[in-house]
């Protein structure tokens, strides 16, 4: 599964974080009313800043499940360096309520919409792979990502990608 925010049939489904279906089980001949919640693994939110091209792209490859790896890039975009940050917040960073609008550190319309708690740098710009351990304690875990992009030919030189939240499934 590939997600990305430009293909509208597959973004329309990750807007949603939970769906919740009513299932009748069937047990010792009576019927039980009963429900199952199946959690969306991915979910984009949040604000991009545009670059030379427009908005840069945040993909997602493969579904966040335990012993799977997924991969996240950023695209659409001419910037030379990236830092793809994972983080465990969206509402807090540091101290600093989430999202972080970054006008007025000379960053018009970007924003630090996730915590940016671990960094992989990227130069050039590439995807990231991130295989996710086989360990059953990490179903249900939640895990967010954005990209920062430097070296843009755009006035501002840094840009900003949306943020994706991750839920990893169990085996």
């Amino acid at each position: 599964m590939y997600y990305s925010p430009m293909v509208p049939r597959i973004a329309s489904q990750t807007t949603r974080t939970a769906l919740v279906l009513l299932v009748f089980l069937a047990l010792s001949g009576t019927q039980r009313l009963g429900s199952v919640q199946l959690v969306v693994p991915i979910t984009q939110f949040g604000k991009a800043c545009a670059g030379s091209k427009g908005l840069p792209v945040l993909g997602v490859s493969g579904v966040p499940r335990i012993g799977e790896t997924i991969i996240i890039e950023a695209s659409n975009t001419t910037a030379t360096t990236g830092a793809l940050f994972l983080g465990a917040s969206r509402t807090m960073w540091s101290g600093a309520p989430l999202p972080f609008n970054l006008t007025a550190i000379g960053f018009p319309g970007c924003f630090i919409n996730s915590s940016w708690d671990l960094a992989v740098i990227m130069n050039p710009v590439a995807p990231v792979k991130l295989t996710i351990p086989v360990d059953t304690s990490l179903g249900g875990a939640v895990v967010f990502a954005q990209w920062a992009l430097a070296g843009d030919p755009s006035a501002g030189s840094l840009i900003t990608t949306t943020a994706v939240q991750l839920t990893v499934a169990g085996l």
